[in-house]
């Protein structure tokens, strides 16, 4: 979903070379990979140094070291979700609300979080008592899907379904929108469970890996404008 997101809806935010696509450092260090081969992978480090990518094939890519690795389920919506339509607190999140954010992302875990993403990608939130306590966010996107991401409750406020009411309304806003919704989660995380309780099917596990460049290779000397092919070879 995410080369054909970077191909359609955030084209505006990505950067493409070759057979490679990255998304601008401030919406996140996403990338995706036309194949992958080696000569794709060349490709992607004329364009970034860090990359969170999907992989197909398992051999190492020259050049680029292994960080993180992390087995993840894809779950489609199959039915209208249950949680309540009305529920307390519910606001629409925005660039004044990035430090509360990158303080409850930090706290729930979650190392995809780019304050750049907010005001560009769609994010809402619970807030009690003046604290941001709950928040999702609608990433990636094609003209026939929505992705969900950032799901984080509040270790004290977990047990009282503000993310259940926040994807749901993501959800509904995605199929006003003419969109199905998808979400992905780490293997063995209970959250799973939820997501199936909303009308979620697991469909396909696939690995995501950050890597690094060992060292810098774009060129700094020659800009790049997001949403254009790069052509650094003549």
């Amino acid at each position: 979903m995410v080369l054909e997101a970077m191909r359609t809806d955030q084209s505006d935010v990505a950067i493409r070379h070759g057979l490679a696509y990255a998304t601008t450092p401030e919406v996140g260090r996403f990338a995706a990979l036309d194949e992958d081969t080696e000569r794709a992978w060349q490709d992607l480090g004329r364009i970034t140094d860090t990359a969170i990518v999907e992989r197909d094939a398992d051999f190492e890519p020259a050049g680029w070291t292994l960080e993180r690795r992390t087995a993840l389920t894809s779950m489609f919506t199959t039915t209208r979700s249950t949680a309540a339509a009305d529920h307390a607190g519910v606001v629409d999140l925005g660039v004044d609300d990035v430090p509360a954010m990158v303080g409850l992302a930090t706290l729930g875990g979650i190392r995809t979080f780019a304050p750049g993403s907010v005001g560009r990608f769609a994010h809402v939130g619970v807030v009690t008592d003046g604290q941001l306590v709950a928040m999702a966010g609608a990433r990636f996107s094609t003209p026939e899907w929505q992705e969900i991401a950032c799901v984080v409750t509040h270790p004290d406020h977990r047990g009282q379904g503000h993310a259940h009411v926040l994807v749901d309304l993501l959800v509904a806003r995605a199929r006003r929108a003419g969109r199905a919704s998808c979400l992905r989660v780490e293997v063995g995380n209970p959250a799973r469970q939820v997501y199936e309780r909303m009308g979620f099917v697991a469909a396909h596990t696939t690995t995501v890996d950050l890597r690094r460049r060992a060292r810098a290779t774009t060129d700094p000397t020659r800009p790049v404008a997001p949403g254009v092919l790069v052509d650094t070879n003549g």
